[in-house]
């Protein structure tokens, strides 16, 4: 936002500081009549009211750091608790829950009514991958009888044709299927899986040029790499992805399929030697490591969608993290910010309507993150809020939004390297208590921003807009 303040811009800038607070209080006046012939003094009684919105600063709780969820690979992912799933279809075989890996898995047995691949069984996702030209499928299985295999299976838009990534209890194979009777082995190895025990299954797809890449590999249930096998093809581009059975009955779980290595999850900002550790939902340790060059990178490959895929825990003792997620996937990328009070500085105007407030980024590692300034709404009215730009002092780059207490959050205004990322101004209600202006800015930056919080009512007709100056200065 350009704003146009090229003349002592700090002149204005405190001269609309001082002019705030006459502009939210009212003025009352009682005149006394008068005589044509008799002439008495007039009197003025002026009565200051309250502001009807007012700063203050942020409750001071909450430890040095917390962590959140900054990207997730996995598109789809399931833990397969429930049959049959939403966005799922069969062609042939007989599906249904059993016990799996953790809480439940998904028992296919091959009813020889798949229609392709020797009458082979497919559970598969309908949502198309085409449009994807590198992507990784994981899924965990347990050979039930032995006699078959089970695997990844890719198929075409008609699904009946499809790329076959499977194994068996003594070979592994990657192999295509032409409609309605061609079988293609495009590569094969021996290996040795016993029937009763967990295995896990990882596809990486690549297309390039016309080309279709595979690599498989299978580990067992302790994360131990036993084979890998490659193999290349051209014949058509996947269309669906899922799990087959064939003359064999197979329990699956941990299904993901990502648009990265699903092996590890990264924490990233984390102070040098921070530990973390993943927690399922059930309360095992799934997985743990600690930072080096502020990245910890957690081996999930057991558990990739960890637990039962919900309520997931990140743990970091050093940093006084405990939190808990809705699901925790192989592949998301994690952040630590830092949410310290103690790095605030705050000054109120004598009648709460402006605010000075310092920030000391300081020996931060990560991302800070931080509600720097409470609002408050004192008459019981709601009102429309904003932020809007006066100038700079340096070339900051930060994140400033208004959090409300109703449950919405302003569209941010962006700022990198000192100049505004243009967007829509946006107004967000307020009203009560709870409400707050929310900092997110990186630990390298600096610089000075001057602004106002603008607001107007939200009731009745378009009324008097007031502006609140506040100064915010980031030192490190």
């Amino acid at each position: 936002m350009s704003v146009g303040l090229t003349c002592k811009p700090f002149l204005l800038w405190f001269m609309s500081f001082m002019l705030a607070a006459i502009a939210v209080s009212a003025v009352a006046l009682r005149g006394v009549s008068s005589s044509v012939y008799v002439y008495y003094p007039e009197t003025q009684d002026v009565a200051f009211l309250p502001p009807p919105i007012v700063f203050s600063h942020p409750p001071s709780v909450g430890g040095g750091y917390d962590v959140d969820l900054a990207d997730r690979l996995a598109l789809v992912f399931t833990d397969f608790e429930a049959y049959p799933l939403p966005g799922w279809s069969s062609r042939g075989g007989s599906w249904s829950l059993d016990s799996g890996y953790k809480g439940y898995g998904l028992r296919g047995y091959d009813t020889n009514r798949g229609g392709i691949r020797g009458e082979a069984s497919h559970y598969y996702l309908t949502a198309p991958i085409s449009g994807y030209t590198r992507y990784y499928v994981a899924v965990k299985v347990k050979l039930v009888d032995g006699a078959g295999d089970c695997g990844i299976s890719l198929l075409n838009s008609a699904a009946n044709n499809f790329y076959e990534a499977s194994v068996s209890a003594s070979s592994m194979f990657i192999s295509r299927f032409d409609h309605p009777e061609t079988f293609t082995l495009l590569n094969s190895t021996s290996v040795s899986l016993a029937v009763g025990k967990w295995y896990i299954l990882l596809l990486e797809y690549v297309r390039a040029e016309g080309h279709n890449t595979f690599t498989l590999k299978v580990y067992d249930s302790s994360g131990t790499e036993l084979k890998t096998l490659r193999a290349s093809d051209s014949k058509f581009q996947p269309y669906y992805a899922g799990v087959l059975v064939d003359e064999e009955t197979v329990i699956f779980d941990d299904f993901a399929f990502s648009m990265g290595d699903p092996r590890v999850i990264r924490v990233i900002g984390a102070p040098s030697g921070a530990s973390f550790s993943v927690y399922d939902d059930l309360g095992t340790l799934v997985a743990s490591s600690a930072a080096e060059g502020g990245v910890a990178e957690l081996p999930v490959l057991t558990d990739i969608v960890v637990g039962r895929g919900w309520n997931g825990r990140l743990y970091s003792p050093e940093l006084s993290i405990n939190r808990t997620f809705s699901s925790i996937i192989g592949g998301d990328l994690y952040e630590v910010y830092g949410t310290a009070y103690d790095r605030l500085n705050i000054v109120c105007g004598p009648r709460m309507c402006s605010a000075n407030i310092t920030v000391d980024l300081s020996g931060l590692a990560g991302t800070y993150d931080c509600n720097v300034l409470n609002i408050s709404v004192a008459d019981g009215y709601t009102y429309y809020a904003s932020l809007m730009l006066a100038y700079l002092e340096g070339s900051p780059s930060l994140n400033l939004s208004i959090a409300s207490s109703l449950g919405s959050e302003l569209q941010p205004l962006r700022i990198v390297d000192g100049s505004v990322i243009p967007d829509e101004v946006s107004e967000v209600e307020v009203a009560g208590v709870g409400s707050y202006i929310r900092l997110r800015c990186p630990p390298t930056t600096s610089g000075t921003v001057y602004l106002y919080l603008v607001y107007r009512a939200a009731y009745g007709p378009a009324g008097v807009v007031v502006a609140y100056p506040i100064m915010l200065m980031l030192q490190r």
